[in-house]
């Protein structure tokens, strides 16, 4: 079943939850319990803030290490876009972690996936024989993300054929994870349960709830931080730049743990390739 699929479910086991009254009850039987929580879930978010501005402050000279492979900003050159987008989702990281300490988590979500859209059009405009959608996108026109993802799965499975290894269904995995980060974007029913504050039964103006997500979705800034740094993997390869290159290979090596294995990955493909039989 795709993640898609599930939004249903997810959204019933939300409001049978909400239906259970037990955050107001708790507020009932102790009236500081929700200060006391978010103070927990703010300090945790703060810690994390602080390790995630030391990553910035190391990645920030391997973005604009990337000026150096540009004659002229306003040329409408590949390496040009790709600049401008791998830039945008730099600073758009970096925004994000004024997001995490101010407990602003539904924010969050909508910047990692238009900074992650950012990365996949720099990695289309990269692959050979994308001059046409280049000249495009030079002209102002809006490249989607279902092209990206078509190229990029293309490109993935033009590897995994070199080496000898089967076609994954990655792109059908790329949209259905774009289908749940656009619903914050386009401010899905189930996203906007992020905003409803437990324990007053109200939206959540005082950030209870979104220092509690905050939490439960770092990892999605993790995957942002560590995308930007295969978006400058891919860049420096093109680019035959040895020296950049090591620096973002050692970078990467950091952030092992972001990295699913053979047998991960593939249970996951599994959830597709079980839909095209």
């Amino acid at each position: 079943m795709k993640l898609r699929d599930e939004v249903g479910k997810r959204i019933k086991e939300k409001l049978d939850l909400l239906k259970t009254r037990a955050g107001h009850k708790k507020l009932l039987s102790d009236l500081l319990f929700p200060s006391k929580q978010r103070e927990g879930d703010r300090q945790i978010s703060l810690r994390y803030a602080d390790e995630l501005e030391k990553k910035i402050k190391t990645l920030e000279p391997l973005v604009r290490a990337l000026r150096s492979h540009i004659d002229y900003i306003g040329d409408p050159d590949k390496n040009v876009a790709a600049y401008l987008l791998i830039g945008k989702s730099f600073t758009s990281l970096k925004a994000t972690n004024l997001l995490v300490r101010n407990g602003y988590a539904f924010q969050v979500t909508e910047l990692v996936r238009s900074s992650i859209e950012s990365l996949n059009l720099a990695g289309l405009f990269l692959e050979d024989g994308q001059e046409k959608l280049l000249k495009r996108w030079f002209d102002g026109e809006i490249i989607g993300n279902r092209t990206a993802r078509e190229v990029i799965s293309k490109a993935v499975n033009k590897m995994n054929e070199a080496n000898s290894s089967e076609s994954i269904p990655f792109e059908d995995a790329l949209s259905d994870i774009y289908s749940i980060y656009s619903s914050y974007t386009h401010s899905g029913y189930s996203a906007l349960f992020d905003f409803i504050d437990v324990f007053k039964e109200d939206f959540d103006f005082e950030q209870y709830s979104q220092f509690h997500y905050n939490g439960k979705y770092l990892h999605l800034i993790d995957n942002l931080y560590v995308n930007i740094l295969m978006g400058l993997k891919n860049f420096y390869i093109r680019a035959k730049d040895e020296e950049n290159l090591t620096k973002v290979e050692a970078l990467l090596r950091n952030e092992t743990g972001s990295f699913a294995n053979q047998e991960e990955i593939g249970k996951e493909m599994d959830r597709y390739k079980k839909l095209e039989k």
